[in-house]
């Protein structure tokens, strides 16, 4: 099939995987809708703002019934333009595939052609900044035949018997153990040819198994690639970008986290890896390492000033080298050079090209500088999920159904000792709640001030401005204007009351001598403490809100009732110091709210309280060093009591306190030591001495909340100025804020170790009595939540900073911070500090004028026997250099002729030189020339000696031949002549006696042999 991966580029080859110039660039988006049409419309918004992201495609059944008027108007109105495109400069960049099937294999069934080869699979519940979308999609490219996860799962071999391994799924980080195994396609990239094979030639059984489930289908996309790469198991984008820059849009229940869930699960990893043969020893499915580990285990040190908010968030030990790619398969050395141009750099696209800048730009950088980046990236990514709130993206079965959110209102109570106390900016933030986010708010206030104002409370002239914008385009001024035209006084109970003008809830004020008079039986005398008449103050407040807003017989308490809502148990409570400095922003507050709305009560880690952290204004205006303020409140779990032992009734460390967390007595912005002698053994004196102070203790806090998914850190008790309660929790009839002095007598005369037992040990050494927080928290603890602290204290093992298993019933946001103003005696050191200061700098002065007319006149004097000093030395200098110019100028005289010389000296020698050189070159030729004729005339020599060896040759063989020729005549003659011998002889026998013998040749009968021989010479 074209759309199975061949087997020869089943490892890699962009060329091959990577076609045109766009699948390098830009990428598609595939979002799986399902009913939650809000969260997707905020998912697309923000991907239309990612440069890189070429078309959104939405995978849209229609069993959920028609696409939507707002996202058909997107599919018509977005373009994506780009020259990169094959065959058009110009797509649809919204495009909705409306499928017939329901079910989850639709999501990986491509209807529309995708742009692009790369593909990002996601929810549409969750969204990441572009950055980080990017960095993922980097990583793609230089690996286009794997996958690029961001939600890293492994598989558990779960028992191993003959037949082979029984598989199950993991997902939590403990069961990980730092591997993992493949990633989920709920926010991952692929290549979309695995869309396609996932759809015509994985198993049928898988997505039938798929469909019948309602579940499994990223399981099954994981595995189906990961038995196409013989393994492989999928990578994983760079650690910034996974869980730090995750923002989740709460839109129900999730069901990830239920148990048969997780047993469904485990079957399909179990049943999908058989049937692809990933269980086998050829393509065993592989582990990865998850993150890298230093050997100092995630120490980081404190003069790297990082991790207010956990080190481990982004990887382990201080290396910030360890925050990039994860595991074994990082493609590419983070601090590796960037291309310069040259033939021998990889020529990277400029996607891959940004990841590697922002890896070099952090590699210098502490971690706070770059968590700080990574948290405005995910800020700005957020920003339209912040602004709606949780609440808008459930949808109404959910909440018809009983789901997480209810909008049960809420309302404001504070107190104040006077109204010119109040800030101008929290008069804006009140207003803010009342007129932006309807909440009604209830004061009480100590003097008669408000009696004689024109208006109700923060009404003043000089406190709006026209700038402020509301709802409805009208501003603040506009509406205090309606307000107080419409404004009419109305006396019950001596509560100052408004009607409700459009937009805006009521405001009620009431005078706390009169709520006092009303329910509390006991009058206050001189002997009542502050922290008494403030219980009591709390509790007449608490009854006073529960007629005004809890009441069933609402009206016969308040004439007003029309304009005020009946809230329920679920509904929250804001608790308001008013005379706090700096107070959280309005959007923030009713955020926090509403959070606390959405937690059901009756669950057993449902959140009753969220507190804010009360910090104190630095007398140097640090405020970006938050000094935690509000400790007398304060109370970790199981028993540690922040109070600094300087400032206790009791010196002393309890058994299940942690000695680490308790601050010493820093109040000044110094840290200072504190050691006493113990003058009463009942009274033992805590004398060790360590520099932990209310600085670190807000680090702490911040930093213990960072991992926790609502940002909130549990703890026994606190306060801030600022608190969220649960109404029905507030408002229970089982706890006060008051402690009977009975009580209070009676466990002050208890022996030392029996007090501390009782509540006195959270007592503070000026009050001698516990905060009314405490007081009313402890009885919460006992009587409503029913808190098990010595199971606390056994799972704690002495890690207080491991916050899973704590009750979640009080918690604080670190992050939701409020400022004390200095105090009076604050007031009176700062100005005996200055007085003092400013004494001392005129002693100082006066002995410096002294000092320095004494200085003068010897300065002087000085100066004039320096000044002619610095004339003779001038003179001197200037006759020194002129000298020194003369001097250069000889040498530079000299030089130059021993330079001339030298040239003309060397000119000399180069032409005698050419001259030898002519010479040895004549000497040469002639040399050559004689040896040519010598070697000519030798060659013509032998060519003569040869022609005449030749001849002699010829001659020899001519005479030769001759001399054969002479040899056959003369043998023919000797022949001839001897047979004419031998007939001479016969004819002689004949005409002769026999026995004379007579020469033939003789005339006379004898032979003359001398004139033969004659004869024969001469023929020879």
């Amino acid at each position: 099939s074209a759309h199975t991966v061949p087997r020869q580029y089943r490892d890699i080859d962009k060329e091959w995987w990577l076609t045109k110039p766009i699948d390098s660039s830009h990428y598609t988006v595939r979002v799986n809708s399902w009913k939650r049409q809000k969260a997707l419309n905020v998912v697309i918004n923000h991907l239309l703002t990612c440069d890189a992201v070429a078309q959104i495609q939405i995978v849209w059944c229609i069993a959920q019934g028609p696409v939507p008027g707002w996202l058909a108007d997107m599919q018509r109105n977005e373009k994506f333009e780009s020259s990169l495109l094959k065959n058009a400069t110009t797509i649809p960049r919204v495009v909705v595939e409306e499928h017939e099937d329901n079910s989850l294999n639709a999501r990986f069934h491509i209807l529309s052609e995708p742009p692009t080869a790369g593909i990002l699979s996601q929810d549409d519940d969750i969204l990441r900044p572009c950055p980080a979308m990017d960095a993922g999609f980097a990583l793609f490219t230089l690996n286009p035949n794997r996958m690029v996860g961001y939600d890293a799962r492994r598989h558990l071999v779960l028992e191993k018997t003959d037949k082979g391994e029984q598989w199950g799924y993991s997902y939590t980080k403990k069961q990980l153990h730092n591997e993992y195994s493949f990633v989920l396609t709920k926010y991952a990239f692929l290549h979309k040819n695995y869309l396609r094979s996932y759809t015509s030639r994985m198993p049928k059984q898988i997505r039938t198994k798929v469909k019948s489930l309602l579940n499994c289908e990223d399981i099954a996309m994981a595995l189906w690639v990961a038995s196409q790469t013989k393994g492989q198991t999928a990578l994983l984008a760079d650690k910034w970008a996974l869980q730090p820059s995750l923002v989740a849009i709460k839109s129900g229940a999730p069901i990830s986290e239920s148990q048969m869930h997780l047993d469904i699960r485990g079957t399909c990893v179990e049943e999908f890896a058989s049937l692809l043969k990933l269980k086998g020893d050829r393509h065993h499915l592989q582990l990865s390492e998850y993150e890298h580990r230093d050997p100092r285990e995630g120490s980081i040190s404190d003069d790297k000033g990082a991790d207010d908010d956990g080190s481990t968030k982004f990887g382990s030990g201080d290396d910030i080298s360890e925050w990039f790619q994860c595991g074994t398969h990082d493609s590419f050395d983070p601090g590796y050079a960037l291309p310069t141009g040259s033939t021998e750099e990889p020529s990277w696209s400029p996607i891959v090209t940004q990841l590697v800048e922002r890896r070099q730009h952090w590699l210098p950088m502490k971690f706070w500088q770059v968590r700080k980046e990574i948290h405005q990236m995910a800020h700005d990514a957020s920003w339209e999920v912040r602004e709606k709130g949780p609440c808008y993206f459930l949808s109404s079965d959910d909440d018809a159904n009983g789901g997480a959110c209810h909008n049960t209102g809420a309302v404001v109570a504070g107190l104040i000792r006077s109204t010119s106390e109040i800030q101008s900016e929290t008069t804006q933030i009140l207003m803010e709640l009342s007129c932006d986010f309807g909440l009604p708010i209830y004061i009480v206030y100590a003097s008669e001030e408000v009696a004689q104002k024109k208006s109700e409370y923060g009404l003043s002239n000089d406190v709006f401005g026209d700038s402020s914008s509301m709802d409805g385009g009208e501003t603040i001024k506009e509406k205090r204007n309606l307000m107080e035209s419409r404004s009419q006084h109305n006396w019950t109970h001596s509560i100052w009351s408004m009607p409700q003008p459009e937009g805006c809830a009521g405001m009620l004020m009431e005078q706390q001598d009169t709520l006092l008079a009303d329910f509390v039986t006991l009058p206050l005398n001189r002997e009542t403490s502050q922290i008494q008449r403030l219980a009591q103050l709390r509790d007449a407040q608490r009854q006073r809100i529960h007629q005004l807003f809890f009441s069933s017989h609402q009206k016969k308490v308040n004439q007003l009732a029309g304009a005020l809502p009946l809230l329920n148990n679920e509904s929250a409570v804001i608790l308001i110091d008013l005379d706090l400095a700096v107070l959280p922003k309005a959007p923030e507050i009713a955020k926090r709210a509403e959070l606390l709305s959405m937690k059901n009560g009756s669950e057993p880690s449902a959140t009753h309280l969220i507190c804010s952290a009360g910090n104190h204004i630095a007398m140097d205006n640090r405020a970006q060093k938050p000094f935690y303020y509000d400790t007398f409140s304060t109370i970790l779990y199981p028993d540690t009591f922040v109070l600094p032992l300087e400032k206790r009734m009791t010196p002393r460390i309890g058994p299940q306190e942690d000695p680490n967390l308790i601050p010493i007595d820093s109040e000044y912005y110094s840290v200072t030591v504190w050691e006493e002698t113990a003058t009463n053994s009942s009274d033992p004196v805590f004398a060790e001495v360590h520099d932990y102070t209310q600085y670190d203790l807000a680090r702490y806090l911040r930093k213990a909340a960072w991992n926790d998914h609502d940002k909130l850190f549990p703890i026994r008790s606190c306060f801030g100025g600022l608190a969220l309660f649960k109404a029905g929790t507030w408002l229970t009839p089982k706890c006060q804020y008051s402690l009977a002095k009975k009580k209070l007598r009676s466990y002050q005369n208890l022996p030392f170790e029996e007090r501390q037992e009782t509540i006195l040990r959270y007592a503070s050494k000026s009050d001698l009595e516990p905060c009314e927080h405490v007081v009313f928290h402890e009885c919460l603890h006992e009587h409503v939540f029913r808190t098990n602290f010595s199971a606390i204290a056994d799972a704690d093992n002495g890690e207080s900073h491991h916050n899973s298993h704590l009750p979640r019933h009080i918690t604080i946001d670190p992050t939701m911070l409020t400022q004390w103003k200095p105090t009076p005696n604050w007031k009176a050191m700062l100005r005996a500090k200055l007085e003092r200061e400013k004494l001392a700098k005129e002693a100082a002065k006066l002995e410096k004028d002294l000092q320095l007319k004494k200085e003068k006149d010897k300065l002087d004097e000085q100066q004039r026997i320096e000044e002619e000093q610095a004339i003779v030395q001038r003179e001197q200098e200037r006759i020194q250099r002129a000298q020194e110019r003369e001097q250069k100028r000889i040498e530079r005289e000299q030089y130059w002729e021993q330079l001339r010389q030298e040239r003309e000296k060397a000119r000399e020698e180069r032409m005698k030189e050419i001259e030898r050189a002519r010479e040895e070159r004549a000497r040469a030729r002639e040399e050559r020339r004689k040896q040519h004729e010598k070697e000519k005339e030798e060659r013509m020599e032998q060519k003569r000696q040869a022609r005449l060896q030749e001849k002699i040759q010829v001659a020899k063989e001519t005479l030769v031949g001759k001399l054969a020729q002479l040899q056959v005549l003369e043998k023919a003659e000797q022949e001839s002549f001897d047979d004419d011998v031998k007939d001479e002889s016969a004819d002689s026998e004949e005409g002769s006696p026999r026995g004379e013998e007579q020469d033939p040749n003789d005339d006379d009968g004898n032979y003359d042999s001398t004139e033969d021989d004659d004869s024969y010479s001469d023929k020879e």
